[in-house]
């Protein structure tokens, strides 16, 4: 069957399964794991979502049994690492946040997408987790407070956490002259600072294992 170009297409799954072309770029899965914590600045329309999801396909735990389907011929697949489907993977992706009417649509936006991604984790992988983790979350006022609970609750397996997208909002607030709000979200207690730090005290504890950040400009991570 003839291959077709996927143009606009950044799902590693798609890609492999329906028979578009992918240029071979796992070699880079080696390198990435000698470094903990990268972060990944390109332009847009440079290929960062396809990264993301390719690592999703290759360090998530639940997709163990599909390692050979998805990455057959690819250039990991003869040369594995010791962390290949070992994670919990919660990806969250920060565009289409609600930018332009005001400080609380700002919130509730950024609010809303953390708290649905870590449901969808919660149900993922719900051996590792208890109960009520999805009540507990569903009543958390704060994206730091769904993340605090995410590292918390975990039972077994660690977190690679993927961050697509991480300052689309925020060059947003930018390019609208929001700057005054810019630098509140970003201030000690604005509640993207306190969400990083609630990343950072997960790191340092030991329930977040592994963090790709991909994003257009250092901006928002040196503010």
């Amino acid at each position: 069957m003839k291959k077709r170009i996927p143009y606009g297409i950044g799902d590693f799954e798609v890609i492999r399964k329906e028979n578009y072309y992918y240029v071979d770029k796992t070699k880079i899965i080696q390198e990435l794991e000698k470094h903990r914590y990268p972060f990944f600045i390109r332009p847009r329309r440079f290929g960062k979502s396809l990264l993301i999801s390719t690592l999703e396909s290759y360090y998530d735990i639940e997709k163990k049994d599909s390692f050979d389907a998805l990455f057959k011929g690819l250039w990991i697949h003869d040369n594995p690492t010791g962390e290949r489907n070992s994670y919990l993977i919660l990806r969250l992706d920060f565009s289409g946040i609600e930018s332009d009417k005001g400080k609380v649509a700002l919130f509730n936006s950024f609010l809303w997408k953390v708290k649905m991604k870590a449901k969808e984790f919660v149900n993922r992988y719900a051996p590792h987790y208890t109960q009520d983790s999805i009540q507990v979350i569903e009543k958390a006022e704060s994206p730091s407070a769904v993340m605090e609970t995410l590292c918390t609750l975990i039972r077994k397996k660690q977190i690679y956490l993927l961050i697509d997208e991480y300052d689309n909002f925020t060059n947003d607030l930018i390019g609208a002259n929001e700057d005054n709000l810019y630098y509140e979200i970003l201030s000690k207690t604005g509640f993207v600072r306190t969400f990083y730090e609630t990343i950072k005290s997960g790191a340092q504890e030991g329930a977040i294992s592994r963090i790709f950040l991909t994003g257009v400009s250092p901006i928002m991570l040196d503010d």
